[in-house]
């Protein structure tokens, strides 16, 4: 290949004229090679029009997949299968090559249809569960998602990861993106149940390759899907799940869309609290206050000195049986800074410490509280405490 600029283009177009121009007064075996040295200059050209459009490479490579194909056809004519198959893996290449290109410039139809060419000629060379056919699957969804075909997407996205987990081709990456697009089109077509399937298998192959800050988007749309279908109690584990990594990571949009979220479901879930069975904790969380609903009004991940007070609630499944409840607020020098315990005589408590003009407001740092349920620790809640 000359290069990516003008005169490499120049160059490739006068050799694809003057090869045009004798392929007419060509026959039997001359032909067959002209026209393969047309799908190779016309593929060179596609290349070194990268650089100056993606239109023209688009044009080019159409017409090598066009002329591969014909000299695939005239090599197996005259008997030499090989050839003819060497040609077709070419032209194989360079539908994968077209299909790309169109999918550069936003010809997604185009592109989908081009990908289902490719696939069609890789299945006829009787070649399979490879990790080319996970490729062309993650081409062909691509397609799909980006048309908001979601069915067809998922279908070929479960092809996919069917082959990916027997062949191990580690593209977990590219297959977390795919399952999270998806599912976030799910959420927007309101087939929740799809969405929490699809977001799940998306943190799961973005916990594979340690990607933390996709882990957790992916979870907050697990948990968006389950909380739309009121599952309060899964969607809760999700948002918890998500909402270190968003703190640390500094999304600060997401992470204010989480603790808002936690803070619904917990309140929803006080509706749905089990009123039988031994006394066990459902959720907890600290808040800035209790509301009439004896919801917290807030999912508080951070407090200041000016605050009134910090509240750690708690709802319980179950029904009492003069179980002890216990709160401990730890400062952040590890030293015990309030202990207080309770009879546990309904599904919903709550302890707080107050902030504001007490010894609280200045030790700031973590602070952590220990809640126990007759001795045995049950949940372990952090927070910040900032001068203000």
């Amino acid at each position: 290949m000359i290069g990516n600029d003008a005169k490499a283009c120049q160059a490739y177009r006068d050799g694809i004229a003057a090869v045009e121009g004798m392929l007419p007064s060509l026959s039997g075996d001359d032909a067959c090679y002209a026209t393969d040295s047309l799908a190779y200059l016309y593929a060179n050209l596609g290349d070194a029009y990268g650089g100056t459009g993606s239109r023209a490479a688009m044009d080019a490579y159409a017409k090598a997949v066009e002329y591969s194909g014909h000299a695939a056809h005239c090599y197996r004519q005259r008997g030499q299968e090989q050839t003819a198959f060497l040609a077709e893996t070419k032209q194989f290449f360079l539908l994968w090559q077209l299909a790309d290109t169109y999918y550069s410039i936003e010809e997604y139809q185009n592109g989908l249809a081009t990908y289902q060419e490719a696939i069609d000629l890789w299945k006829s060379f009787d070649i399979s569960e490879t990790c080319m056919d996970v490729e062309l699957l993650f081409g062909l969804a691509y397609g799909h998602l980006k048309l908001g075909h979601t069915d067809d997407a998922a279908e070929a996205l479960d092809a996919a990861s069917k082959i990916d987990q027997r062949s191990n081709c580690e593209l977990d990456e590219k297959v977390g993106y795919a399952y999270q697009h998806l599912a976030a089109l799910f959420y927007d077509e309101e087939s929740y149940a799809n969405a929490t399937r699809w977001a799940k298998k998306a943190a799961a192959k973005y916990i594979s390759v340690n990607n933390d800050p996709e882990q957790a988007l992916s979870k907050y749309v697990e948990g968006l899907s389950h909380g739309m279908l009121n599952q309060y109690r899964e969607a809760i584990a999700c948002f918890e799940e998500a909402v270190d990594t968003l703190d640390e990571e500094g999304m600060t949009d997401e992470l204010q869309q989480v603790l808002e979220w936690l803070a619904y479901c917990r309140c929803q879930l006080t509706y749905e609290l089990e009123e039988t069975g031994s006394i066990r904790v459902a959720t907890s969380c600290v808040t800035h206050d209790v509301d009439e609903n004896n919801c917290p009004i807030d999912e508080a991940r951070s407090f200041v000195s000016s605050d009134e007070k910090v509240v750690c609630w708690v709802a319980l499944d179950g029904a009492p049986q003069g179980e002890t409840l216990r709160f401990v607020f730890i400062s952040p020098d590890g030293s015990v800074y309030y202990e207080g315990q309770t009879k546990v005589q309904w599904n919903l408590h709550w302890y707080w410490i107050l902030i504001n003009g007490y010894d609280a407001a200045m030790k700031t740092g973590t602070w952590t509280v220990k809640v126990y349920l007759n001795n045995n620790l049950q949940a372990e809640i952090h927070f910040e405490l900032r001068l203000f």
